[in-house]
């Protein structure tokens, strides 16, 4: 399967493990769901890619969110509902380069 290289402004599903669900004890996110992608590079072997999560759930404090456009929300493929990317937690994620579509 051909997968587009990580690089900031892609938008991948991930099943994200939210802070407060690992304080409770959870080691995997309980679905699947888009993250933009903030940050990518590299090494020999792997890329490193910094994710941020995207909800539905509007932010409560201590989360910090920016709520996404209806017409930006469209081109990323998200549905119709209200979005909003949370920047006040993210997660770091390591990628064989053997999986991107394009030799880097």
């Amino acid at each position: 399967m051909n997968i587009p290289v990580p690089e900031p402004g892609l938008v991948i599903r991930y099943v994200y493990l939210w802070k407060r669900e690992a304080e409770a004890g959870h080691d995997e996110g309980s679905k699947d769901r888009p993250c933009a992608v903030v940050l990518a590079f590299e090494d020999k072997t792997r890329r490193r890619v910094l994710v941020l999560p995207i909800t539905h759930s509007m932010p409560q404090p201590p989360q910090v969110g920016i709520e996404i456009p209806q017409s930006l929300g469209k081109r990323l493929a998200l549905d119709a509902a209200r979005s909003w990317v949370i920047v006040s937690e993210a997660k770091s994620l390591l990628v064989a380069r053997t999986r991107f579509a394009s030799n880097l």
